[in-house]
């Protein structure tokens, strides 16, 4: 980190612009300032979006922003601001806080206030908030400025030193999302696993349209660019039942990616989708909100899985199904890359990403690397009923692994049997079961391969590259 990017919300800040100026470094690391005046009396909806877009890089991608200042009005009238009430028409329907809609993103939140009461200190210690006064800030004297400053350094080095989320994977995720499209749906293997993953959604969507609920709220975790969102706003079994889907990811590049590929797609989404920067280990949405949760691709990135796999657990609705994919530990794939690789000397795979199932670290395009979450089938449903959902037992398997013919053919098999090995002639492309292999002819994906693979995982059980889990919230 070169420098400490700090972006104040207060009413003042026009005035104090002028005095955090004055701050150059903070701990000796250079520091810059830069917020938006709201005023409570001002049409509260156009300045807390414009300042929640800027803070968020949810309009250009811009993750530079590393602490928030936020300046709370502790009122006593109904009419009166609080970053901890509902904010009336910002985002219906799920009526967000403006500290939810900061701190769910995962960027530390500092309260800057006047305030002393001690219900008000209470209310921000109970969101875990640091809680600084801006009384000093009016002074001109060179003393109260040293020593809000210094009061201002500890408070930023403490939320600075222990992150919320692993800022060197959003780093990566940040930049990978911006070929995205291109670069992942050029492996044939994932393209595989999108097919089959697309089904899997599909039919829990169908278990809960058919055995309770008319319209769905969906929560996708992880959302990349939209893939989901896609599948279920255009699917003729299931579009008509959705009432909105919540798209959250911590990457906020990969939502701007996302409403780009669906205009191109003239999916019409203004009405339908929601989208959040928010971290999955502190979702910050009511309980029991959704019918369906998807989390796919997600859990292999969570800083905690411990943390927010019971967070998928607590906003589903009693009754409610969850989709999670992760990355299986046991894979022939992890196998076979190894004898590949010792035997051969080749190190080139039918993945974009490659993961290291053992040591559980994913590499990226661009030299990029991070942590990555790998289970064998026993230890992801082990987490799984430890949050608390219900696995069912009987009629299609709940839990299934794929694929395994893409990761471990030999190449010089693969290069016969598919053709064409052009890259992608789109950027970007429909993911939709009845679309995909039209638009990916370019892309090396053979509906054979497909559906070997499929008839192999009938037989070899668990082995597959990936582990997906079709669960359920008990109705208890």
């Amino acid at each position: 980190m070169n420098e400490l990017n700090i972006f104040v919300f207060d009413d003042e800040w026009n005035n104090f612009k002028r005095r955090f100026a004055q701050i150059k470094y903070i701990g000796g690391q250079r520091v810059s300032f830069d917020g938006l005046k709201w005023d409570k009396k001002e049409p509260i909806e156009y300045n807390l979006k414009e300042g929640i877009n800027t803070v968020l890089g949810m309009e250009n991608g811009d993750i530079s922003f590393n602490v928030i200042l936020l300046d709370v009005y502790f009122g006593e009238l109904p009419s009166a601001y609080e970053c901890f009430n509902p904010l009336p028409d910002f985002d219906p329907p799920l009526n967000s806080k403006l500290i939810d809609e900061l701190y769910g993103s995962g960027l530390p939140v500092i309260i800057l206030t006047q305030s002393k009461k001690h219900e008000h200190v209470y209310k921000a210690g109970s969101y875990k908030l640091p809680y600084i006064s801006k009384e000093k800030l009016y002074s001109e004297k060179t003393d109260d400025m040293d020593s809000f400053k210094r009061e201002l350094a500890d408070q930023v080095n403490k939320v600075i030193n222990n992150p919320r989320f692993n800022t060197h994977t959003l780093e990566a995720e940040n930049k990978f999302a911006l070929n995205y499209d291109k670069d992942e749906l050029h492996s044939p293997a994932t393209l595989a696993t999108i097919l089959w993953e697309n089904d899997r959604v599909v039919e829990a969507a169908k278990i809960i349209i058919n055995e309770y609920a008319e319209k769905l709220k969906v929560l996708d975790i992880g959302s990349g660019t939209g893939r989901f969102e896609e599948l279920l706003l255009t699917h003729s079994d299931i579009s008509h039942h959705i009432e909105y889907i919540v798209a959250t990811d911590f990457a906020p590049q990969y939502h701007i990616k996302a409403k780009e590929r669906l205009k191109s797609l003239g999916i019409n989404f203004e009405n339908a989708i929601i989208f959040k920067r928010r971290i999955a280990e502190d979702i910050r949405f009511p309980e029991e909100t959704f019918d369906l949760v998807l989390v796919a691709f997600g859990v292999p990135c969570f800083s905690d899985y411990r943390k927010s796999i019971p967070q998928a657990y607590r906003v589903l609705k009693k009754g409610g199904v969850a989709v999670f994919t992760v990355y299986n530990s046991d894979s022939l794939v992890y196998d076979f890359n190894k004898f590949r690789y010792t035997s051969y000397g080749a190190n080139e795979s039918f993945f974009c990403a490659e993961i290291d199932r053992k040591k559980k670290i994913m590499y990226l395009p661009g030299g990029y690397s991070f942590p990555c979450n790998t289970f064998t089938v026993s230890e992801f449903e082990t987490e799984l009923s430890r949050a608390g959902f219900f696995i069912p037992e009987s009629g299609k398997d709940s839990i299934e692994t794929f694929p395994l013919l893409y990761g471990c053919v030999k190449r010089e098999n693969y290069q016969g049997l598919v053709k064409s090995t052009k890259k992608l002639s789109k950027g970007i492309v429909s993911y939709k079961s009845k679309e995909l292999e039209k638009d990916q002819c370019n892309s090396g994906f053979s509906k054979l391969f497909y559906n070997m693979d499929k008839n192999i995982s009938d037989i070899i059980k668990n082995r597959g590259h990936y582990i997906n889990a079709i669960v359920v919230k008990p109705r208890r």
